[in-house]
């Protein structure tokens, strides 16, 4: 008998026919009540595949159990049944190889982020002038300023690109120190009355020109951000950036016609960057206000004069009163031009220093929202979430600050606050030691690393790295508490007291002579120093509520009320 007579014979086309029906019925209620029942895609490939094999089970047993099945079965028969069943284990082999592919697939190494990213390095300056300094980093900052509000693309910080001024460093090198795939380098020639920028756009990798260009004109404030302007979206362009039309319209904007004001306020700004010396923040004030005079209108000018104030009231140079006046110099600022994101940023920070975390917080989104890749806002951002208690996304918008920002210490030491306040401190102490590998005389990060080793419990250690810290940043306040804190902590109970019948006259802050008393243990006197702090430099007691140095006062009665009174807006205390 031929092999399709026994076909016929044994019905198994019939046999296969109504399985194959049975099958396809299953699968469709499997597909139509996969939602319903919580059924898994994984549940869901694993019937297919008992389907497939149940097919050629049900084919080799009709064939022994039809109408002829007792007879005996040729060798022939019995390699076609071999066959089959051997098709149908390839058959299943191959859909689970092809369900396992994309698991082997993605251990192999792959750039997973593909969004443009890009370095702006100083510009080089054509001339022996010191203003023309001040003018090329006026240049360079407002054009970062305006790549900095393109959605989507990852613009390096000012504050990070400057170390590399007149470097001997490739550009490869320079790009991965950066964590970038392209590098901007240009010059800046000012003389008489023309202004001439040249620059281009380098592929890191291959060391590539991707685009360059040259601008001469007549110096005009009209012109300077004509160029500005003209460099991002050209950038953005050779970058296949996508630059939506109310961005260009903000890149195309120009804030003022007083080239006076706008070389002013640039001379303000570098100031500003520079941080925390009194000299420079009080300089820095004192020209973005002289902006203001030439130009009521300048909006940028109004900015940073009330991030000017608000600076100097953080580092308790200015009283607290004058953060009333840099209020009104950012809203002054939102008033004039409510799409430039420095206005939002003064305000946020502003609203922090006074307590008001929801609108803090509300101000910060609106500036990051109109200008997505600054790394202050980030910065900025992670302070009101870890001040008002969100540890965990303070943590997480600290690391994209450092992320556009990598080489800006006073960002990096944000995240290591950040990180110390959610008591991370193995965190803590990698990312101190990468602070220090970038500038090993970074005092705060000795300071950082003392604090952890003290949690630790690595007393000997912390008190090596307080020391350290105390020795290349001076006696300054802030470092000379930190050391009395690790020795209370160590339970040195005596030096930290020898230190702390100094304390006041040499300036420390309030707060942190009470949280050296709260460890010796003495709460009475810890509780007294906070209520003085409260009352006459409430700021510094912001991130008291989430300082892990607090923890001796939490059990006590008195911790709530001034919990409570901590997290009121200032205004309403």
């Amino acid at each position: 008998m031929g092999i399709r007579e026994t076909l016929k014979e044994r019905k198994i086309v019939q046999w296969a026919v109504a399985y194959l029906a049975g099958a396809w019925l299953v699968m469709q209620l499997v597909d139509v009540l996969g939602d319903r029942w919580g059924i898994t895609d994984a549940i869901a490939r694993l019937t297919d595949l008992v389907l497939i094999f149940g097919f050629f089970i049900t084919v080799v047993l009709a064939w022994y159990h039809g109408e002829q099945g007792r007879q005996r079965v040729s060798g022939m028969e019995l390699l076609i049944v071999a066959g089959l069943c051997l098709i149908g284990g390839l058959l299943i082999t191959q859909l689970d190889a092809v369900e396992q592919s994309p698991a082997i697939e993605a251990t192999v190494p792959v750039e997973v982020d593909a969004s443009p990213s890009i370095a702006v390095l100083p510009f080089t300056i054509r001339s022996d002038d010191k203003q023309d300094e001040y003018f090329a980093a006026g240049v360079h900052d407002n054009l970062l300023t305006n790549l900095a509000k393109i959605e989507g693309l990852k613009v390096i910080s000012r504050t990070s690109v400057m170390q590399y001024t007149e470097t001997t460093k490739s550009m490869r090198q320079i790009a991965e120190e950066l964590g970038v795939a392209t590098v901007v380098e240009g010059a800046v020639q000012r003389g008489g009355d023309r202004i001439r920028v040249t620059a281009q756009l380098i592929d890191a990798n291959s060391d590539e020109h991707i685009w360059a260009s040259n601008y001469d004109k007549e110096l005009t404030a009209a012109n300077v951000f004509q160029i500005q302007s003209s460099l991002a979206t050209e950038i953005a362009a050779a970058l296949n950036a996508r630059l939506l039309p109310d961005v260009q319209d903000r890149i195309d904007y120009q804030p003022t016609e007083n080239l006076f004001a706008w070389d002013l306020a640039t001379r303000a700004q570098y100031l500003l960057d520079k941080g925390r010396v009194q000299d420079d923040l009080e300089g820095a004030a004192a020209l973005f206000r002289q902006s203001i005079d030439e130009d009521p209108g300048y909006a940028p000018a109004w900015s940073g004069f009330a991030r000017a104030i608000a600076e100097l009231v953080s580092w308790h140079y200015w009283p607290e009163e004058r953060l009333a006046e840099a209020e009104q110099a950012a809203n002054q600022s939102i008033e004039l031009d409510a799409n430039l994101s420095e206005g939002y940023t003064a305000r946020g920070h502003i609203y922090r220093l006074q307590r008001r975390y929801g609108e803090s917080e509300r101000a910060i989104l609106q500036a990051l929202g109109l200008s997505p890749g600054a790394a202050d806002g980030y910065s900025n951002y992670s302070e009101t979430l870890r001040d008002s208690g969100e540890l965990e996304k303070a943590v997480e918008a600290a690391r994209k600050s450092v992320e556009l920002g990598p080489r800006v210490m006073r960002i990096r030491e944000v995240l290591i606050q950040n990180l110390y306040f959610n008591r991370q401190w193995h965190a803590v102490l990698q990312e101190a030691q990468e602070m220090l590998e970038l500038e090993p005389g970074a005092a705060y990060a000795w300071y950082w690393i003392s604090f952890a080793h003290s949690w630790l419990g690595n007393k000997d250690t912390a008190l090596k790295a307080s020391r350290k810290a105390l020795e290349i940043g001076g006696d300054t306040p802030y470092l000379a508490s930190g050391l009395a804190f690790v020795y209370a902590m160590a339970g040195a109970h005596e030096p930290a007291r020898e230190m702390l019948d100094m304390a006041e006259e040499d300036g420390w802050p309030l707060v942190e002579i009470g949280l050296v008393y709260a460890w010796l243990p003495d709460l009475d006197k810890a509780f007294d120093y906070m209520e003085r702090a409260l009352n006459e430099r409430p700021t510094a007691l912001m991130y008291l509520n989430t300082d892990p140095a607090a923890d001796p006062m939490r059990e006590d009665p008195r911790w709530q009320s001034l919990q409570q009174r901590l997290l009121k807006p200032a205004e309403i205390q």
